[in-house]
Formats: structure tokens, C-alpha cells, sequence
């Protein structure tokens, strides 16, 4: 009887032992009621259709140096939505999440805030100049965080609330953890960069904005810091066909890939992503969440050979552009063609419309054909991007293909 009885003791110890230790997934969409990335547009991407408002605010660079990402506040402009829907108010639990970088304007300033202006009835995310904090205010129940902020500059605040304790985060560390009266959070309309008291305001830029109806645990925020973390890449190329030496322009935006692989073989893909190449700069702009390191990038069009960097390119918190255009020697093995001689300019080679790594008699055949049935449109066969086939685009498939052009890559 004891030993089954020891047994048993043991059993449950090993089974308290391995539930302690299991690791739960994060899932940051879990009670999110307002999400703002602010991509070109105030639509709620959480799904809950809280839409903003825009009163006189601008789209503008986000931390990553892409355009359009991020919103420009300037004195008087604002963001604010009526009736919000299944936004946490009375004594709920409720998070605020926001990348900022203010300039000074107002002594207070007004990030996001929701509720009425009585007694622990605000529930709102401020900076305050005097101190160059963060600043957290349930009117009349305030907290000052101690972390100095400094203007223009990104920084990523976090104000959490549950059941009288007060969380208050900066670039996912902890700078408050307290207790306060309880809230009573009440009123009918989310405001961004305005309050209804006349001297808060906001200047300078917002994004990711995240509202919650629960608060976030210490671990979730670090998460939520870390996975904002992702890298701006600025990839500089040109699809030989697309590119007029006469208006040094190409013919037409058009969407590429950018493919970061391992610096040492096997050369294991890392990530990918895909963005619009501007026809005047010759730019694409791309996210990625890969950690600091050294990758080749390679660009894929979908009638051009894939072209690798030169050389393993590092990436790190910084946005990071690489120009394909420029030399010869920034493609591996010189695989690109000379496009322009004023200025100089370098092109992706065009005419692997069917993809398989070499520009042949197979993609010639496919591009003779749809010349001789004059095809029009968004095709692949189109290398010259003037939605035509015709015999400008056998003749620069043809070239190619005699001098066999194929990808080159370590």
C-alpha cells in the first residue's frame, strides 16, 4: 500500500512538474478590438469595424522609412471614431498599444483616449513635456511614468489596466507597475491626437495603434515590441524590357519579390515578400522579420531571371536599400545588363517568362506565339510592359536566349 501510494505521489509530482512547464502560444489578436497600422488608410484591421475618422491628418514615413505607413499629426488635426464597438469600458480590463514620436506642441499631449472627462471616467495614453514622459490619465487619477522620452524619436508605450493596477511599458519594458482607484470608464467616442480639453493635443507621428479589451501580460507586450521589430529593405532594380533609355523611365509599375536566403550553403530561404517597383524611382519597399544577420537578396519578376546580390548583405534594426541599378558588380557574376549609358544604369535580365531559371527556346516559342496571335494584356509574355506582344518582345527574348542568360547564383 505505501509503495503504490509513493508511486502515485511521484506520478502526480512529474505531472505538476510538466504542466508548470508548458509553454503557452502567444496570440496577440486574442480581445483585440482596434487595430490602426495605419497603411495609407484609418480602416480597423482588427475586424470590428471601429473605422476612424480623419480630420486634417497626413500620411507620412513610418520607423522603417516607408512612405504611407505611419500618420502625421500637426496642432489641430486629428482621428476619432462615434460609438465604438466592443471597446472595454467601466472597470473592464483594456490595453493601449502606439508607436510614437511627438515633437513638442502642448504641455500634455493626447495620443489616444476614450471615455469622459470625470472622475476615473478618461481612460487615455498622453506624453508630458515637462518631464518628456509618458503620462497616463483616468482624469483626476493620473500617473506620471519616469522613463524620458525624447521628441522625434520612435519609441513604443504600452498602458495596461486590471482591476486597479496600472501597468505602464516603454519599448516593451516595464516603467510602472501600481495600483489605482478603480476605473469607471465611460462616454461614446474614441479619440486619436485630440481631447476635448482645448490645450491637449498632439503633434508628431503615430502608428500601430492597438487597443485591447483584457490587459496584456508583461511577456505579451515584449512580444508585441519584438514583433514590430521588423526590417525595412529598399531594393533598387529594373527590368531590362521595361526600361525606356529615352524618358529613363520604365513603362509600368509593376510587383517583384524580394527572397532573403542563408549567407552559407545550402543558402535555406529565409523569407520572402512581395512589393510594387516604382516606374520613375525604380524602388521597392519591403518588411521583413527576419533577425539581424548577414542574407543574399535576390529579386524575382515574373518575366525576369532571378538575380542575386553580389555578396551577403547585412541587415540589422535599420532599413537597409540595395541598388541593383548601379553597377554590374552588385549582381552575382555580373549577371545583369547595361540598360543606359546617361546615366549608367543596370537592368534585370527580361524573357524567362516561364520561370525555370534560363531564358531559352522555350520562352522564345512562348513569346513568338502570343506575337503572332497578337495577344494583349497583363501577361508574362509582355516583357517589354506595354501591354502588347509583338516583335519588340521576341527580339529582346531572342538576344537573351542566344547568349543563353540563366540565373548565377553561389
Amino acid at each position: 500500500l505505501k509503495l503504490i501510494t509513493m508511486k502515485k505521489l511521484i506520478s502526480l509530482f512529474v505531472l505538476i512538474i510538466c504542466f508548470s512547464n508548458t509553454s503557452y502560444s502567444i496570440n496577440l489578436d486574442s480581445g483585440l478590438v482596434a487595430y490602426y497600422p495605419f497603411n495609407g488608410s484609418t480602416i480597423d484591421e482588427s475586424g470590428n469595424g471601429n473605422d476612424l475618422s480623419n480630420y486634417g491628418a497626413s500620411y507620412s514615413v513610418n520607423r522603417f522609412n516607408v512612405p504611407n505607413r505611419a500618420v502625421l499629426f500637426t496642432p489641430g488635426s486629428y482621428m476619432e471614431k462615434d460609438s465604438p464597438l466592443n471597446f472595454p469600458f467601466g472597470g473592464s480590463p483594456k490595453t493601449i498599444s502606439c508607436w510614437v514620436n511627438s515633437t513638442t506642441s502642448f504641455t500634455t499631449m493626447v495620443i489616444v483616449e476614450w471615455g469622459s472627462h470625470f472622475y476615473s471616467q478618461r481612460f487615455a495614453m498622453m506624453t508630458y513635456v515637462l518631464t518628456s514622459t509618458e503620462f497616463f490619465s483616468g482624469f483626476a487619477n493620473d500617473v506620471l511614468g519616469n522613463v524620458v522620452i525624447p521628441d522625434n524619436h520612435w519609441k513604443h508605450i504600452v498602458i495596461t489596466y486590471e482591476i486597479g493596477n496600472l501597468r505602464m511599458y516603454v519599448n516593451g519594458l516595464t516603467d510602472i507597475n501600481g495600483t489605482i482607484p478603480v476605473l469607471n470608464t465611460s462616454g461614446s467616442k474614441l479619440r486619436i491626437a485630440k481631447s476635448v480639453i482645448e490645450t491637449e493635443g498632439y503633434s508628431g507621428l503615430l502608428d500601430d495603434i492597438r487597443i485591447y479589451n483584457r490587459a496584456l501580460s508583461e511577456s505579451e507586450v515584449q512580444e508585441l515590441y519584438t514583433e514590430s521589430e521588423t526590417k525595412s529593405i529598399c531594393i533598387k532594380a529594373i527590368p531590362q524590357g521595361f526600361y525606356s533609355p529615352l524618358y529613363n523611365r520604365m513603362s509600368m509599375k509593376d510587383s517583384v519579390s524580394l527572397i532573403l536566403r542563408n549567407a552559407n550553403s545550402p543558402y535555406n530561404v529565409i523569407d520572402s515578400s512581395k512589393a510594387i517597383i516604382d516606374s520613375v524611382t525604380f524602388k521597392a519597399n519591403f518588411i521583413s522579420n527576419v533577425s539581424e544577420g548577414s542574407y543574399y537578396l535576390i529579386i524575382k519578376h515574373r518575366n525576369c531571371t532571378e538575380t542575386w546580390s553580389s555578396m551577403p548583405v547585412q541587415i540589422n534594426s535599420d532599413s537597409v536599400t540595395y541598388d541593383f541599378t548601379l553597377f554590374q558588380s552588385n549582381s552575382y557574376g555580373n549577371n545583369s545588363i547595361l540598360i543606359d549609358t546617361s546615366p549608367v544604369r543596370f537592368g534585370i535580365f527580361s524573357g524567362d517568362v516561364n520561370q525555370d531559371g534560363t531564358i531559352d527556346a522555350s520562352d522564345l516559342s512562348d513569346v513568338d506565339n502570343d506575337a503572332y496571335s497578337s495577344l494583349s494584356g497583363y501577361v508574362n509574355t509582355d516583357v517589354t510592359g506595354d501591354n502588347f506582344v509583338d516583335a519588340a518582345d521576341v527580339s529582346i527574348v531572342d538576344n537573351n536566349a542566344l547568349s543563353s542568360v540563366s540565373i548565377i547564383s553561389p
